[in-house]
C-alpha cells in the first residue's frame, strides 16, 4: 500500500529537518491508513535542499519563501500528493485505483507568541486528477526542556467534495454489489503531529515525525473505509553538506 505519511497531515520529511544545505539519507515509515487496520512499513530514500528562501525535497516538492518579516513568513509551493491507495490493497479496494497528483499551495506563518506559530495553507490540485482543494489551519508549539528541538502541532484540514471523494469516495463506475457509490461532500479532518531532530554531529542528524488524523462520520460511512484514524510514524538519518 502506498505510504502517505501525513497525508497525515503534513509532510513526511518536512519540518524538523536541518535548516540549510543539501541533505541525503534514509527514512523508515510505518503507516496505518483509514482503508486498513494493519500497518504498512517502508524504507524511503531522503533528499532535501534548503537555502534561505528555496526548499526542494523528494516529498515536499519545491517551495519558495517570498515574504519574511519579523513575525510573518509566506511561501508558494508545488507539492506532490501521493496516491492514497492502489488497486487491491484491501478486498474493498479491488478494481479501484487512484493516481498521484500535484498541488499548488500558498502558506502563511505568523509567530503569535514566543515559540508559538499560527499556520494557514491553501492548496489546489493542478494536474487534473481530481481538481480538489484543501485548507489547513494549524498551531505549532515549541516544547522546551528536551535538550533538542521538539514541536507539537494541532490543526484541522478542510477538504472540498472533489478531493474528499477522490480519497474516500466510490465512483459510479466502481460500484459493486458489496460497494455502493458514495460521495463524502466537504469534510473537516482534525489532526495532531509531533516533530523532532537530534544532531549527532555538525553534519549528521536523526529526525522523527508522527501524525494522527481523525476522520468524521461522512468519511466513516464510505464503504471503503475501515478505520476512524490514520497514524504515521517516521524516523530517519540525514547527512547535511
Amino acid at each position: 500500500m502506498p505510504i502517505q505519511a501525513q497525508q497525515s497531515e503534513g509532510t513526511a520529511f518536512g519540518f524538523g529537518q536541518p535548516s540549510s544545505g543539501f541533505s541525503i539519507g534514509l527514512g523508515a515509515v510505518a503507516a496505518k491508513t483509514p482503508y486498513d487496520s494493519s500497518f504498512s512499513t517502508r524504507i524511503i530514500p531522503y533528499f532535501r535542499y534548503q537555502s534561505q528562501n528555496l526548499t526542494i525535497g523528494g516529498t515536499e516538492g519545491v517551495s519558495y519563501k517570498f515574504l519574511s518579516d519579523y513575525n510573518l513568513t509566506a511561501s508558494i509551493a508545488m507539492k506532490p500528493r501521493m496516491a492514497p491507495y492502489s488497486d487491491g490493497d484491501t478486498d474493498l479496494l479491488t478494481g479501484m485505483k487512484r493516481n498521484s497528483s500535484v498541488d499548488l499551495s500558498l502558506t502563511g506563518t505568523m509567530n503569535i507568541a514566543r515559540g508559538t506559530s499560527f499556520i494557514i495553507e491553501a492548496a489546489t490540485e493542478v494536474t487534473g486528477e481530481h481538481n480538489g482543494q484543501e485548507l489547513d489551519f494549524s498551531v505549532r508549539q515549541f516544547v522546551p526542556g528536551f535538550g533538542t528541538p521538539v514541536f507539537l502541532t494541532a490543526g484541522v484540514k478542510r477538504q472540498n467534495a472533489n478531493l474528499a471523494s477522490f480519497l474516500y469516495g466510490v465512483e459510479a463506475s466502481e460500484e459493486l454489489a458489496t460497494r455502493r457509490t458514495y460521495s463524502t461532500g466537504t469534510v473537516l479532518l482534525p489532526y495532531i503531529s509531533a516533530n523532532t531532530i537530534y544532531g549527532l554531529s555538525d553534519s549528521i542528524s536523526l529526525f522523527g515525525n508522527t501524525g494522527l488524523t481523525i476522520y468524521p462520520k461522512k468519511v466513516l460511512n464510505s464503504p471503503i473505509i475501515n478505520e476512524r484514524t490514520s497514524l504515521n510514524l517516521i524516523g530517519g538519518l540525514a547527512f547535511t553538506f
